[in-house]
């Protein structure tokens, strides 16, 4: 699972200033399925934005949101994308945007790319989102 650390942008937000939830179940999107994990770029050797001493170091995560803010456009013309994050990765610890979708195709997998600007996209399947 992989912890969200900011969610800036989410389709469907309710106008009255409720916060959305990621599925009718009401659980936080989660990115350690297997069928939403997109993996190895960038590498730690790389110059991936790692976490250091287990707490993500806030510059790489206020590089990763300017860069998911850069692309978010983009990313919500993409049919079936719901949201958009940054949060860290379960399998490496690093920090990472994220794509949240209603339900990941073959189709969906390729539309979307596995790295924005350097750093690395990890999609999670979360159904829809709805306001409360």
């Amino acid at each position: 699972m992989a912890a969200v650390l900011a969610v800036a942008a989410v389709a469907g937000a309710g106008c009255d200033g409720s916060s959305p939830t990621p599925n009718d179940q009401g659980e936080p999107p989660s990115s350690g399925a297997a069928s939403g994990l997109r993996s190895p770029v960038p590498s730690p050797s790389s110059g991936g934005l790692q976490l250091q001493h287990g707490t993500p170091d806030p510059d790489r995560v206020a590089r990763a949101s300017d860069i998911k803010d850069r692309h978010d456009e983009r990313l919500f013309a993409v049919p079936g994308v719901v949201g958009t994050g940054v949060g860290v990765a379960s399998d490496t610890g690093e920090v990472v945007i994220e794509i949240y979708v209603v339900h990941l195709s073959d189709r969906l997998s390729r539309a979307l790319p596995p790295q924005l600007d350097g750093v690395r996209v990890l999609i999670v399947e979360t159904g829809g989102f709805s306001a409360r």
